[in-house]
């Protein structure tokens, strides 16, 4: 995860990244992960990659908000929740149970409290341990991390270019000002000299 971090020139490409090491490590069958979206107010998670789910599954995995019951209920004890049948538990969505083995873990991608995303990773055969468990809320920790960081250097690199655009707005103005306090005065001098055909030109261009 630590080398996804250095090697990745933004945040798709290190999600990519640490799924495709996550799947490996953890021997998964279909991993999916997904991030909180940022332009509305309530929880919503958008679906940024996956490996192992069908095409035909996708549309029914484009997100998931806080209205589904285990987004719910992990937004609450923002611990991880492990399916052991998909197709029998009342709470998972028919889209999710077509899309993922029986044995499915939604883990909590979360920074200082602050909660990013989930991600979704399936296996076939007894489930995960406690000990992967674990490990994978670690290894979510991490992810968190990045995107926390990122995020943050996101809204540091925006706030710098409105500073940016406020100072060029300033000078220009400032500019304009000047050069229309100069012609004024001249306008003041050509009519204090009398040159009175000159000073109407200079004044009906202010």
């Amino acid at each position: 995860i630590s080398g996804a971090a250095s090697r990745s020139e933004n945040t798709i490409d290190f999600i990519t990244a640490s799924m495709y090491q996550l799947a490996y490590s953890f021997t998964s069958q279909s991993i999916a992960i997904f991030l909180n979206d940022k332009e509305v107010d309530n929880q919503r998670f958008l679906l940024v990659a996956h490996q192992g789910v069908e095409d035909n599954c996708l549309e029914g995995l484009a997100f998931f908000d806080e209205n589904d019951v285990l987004v719910s209920e992990i937004l609450k004890t923002r611990k991880p929740i492990q399916i052991k049948e998909t197709r029998t538990d009342d709470r998972v969505l028919e889209a999710l149970s077509n899309a993922f083995a029986e044995d499915l873990l939604f883990v909590p991608i979360i920074s200082e409290d602050d909660f990013f995303g989930l991600i979704l990773i399936s296996c076939e055969g007894p489930g995960y341990s406690e000990n992967e468990i674990t490990r994978l809320e670690i290894l979510a920790e991490q992810v968190g991390g990045f995107i926390r960081n990122e995020r943050r250097r996101d809204i540091a690199s925006t706030l710098s270019e409105r500073q940016r655009l406020i100072r060029d707005l300033h000078d220009s103005v400032t500019q304009r000002l000047y050069a229309l306090v100069m012609t004024a005065e001249a306008a003041d001098l050509g009519m204090k000299s009398g040159d009175i055909a000159q000073s109407s030109k200079i004044i009906a261009q202010l």
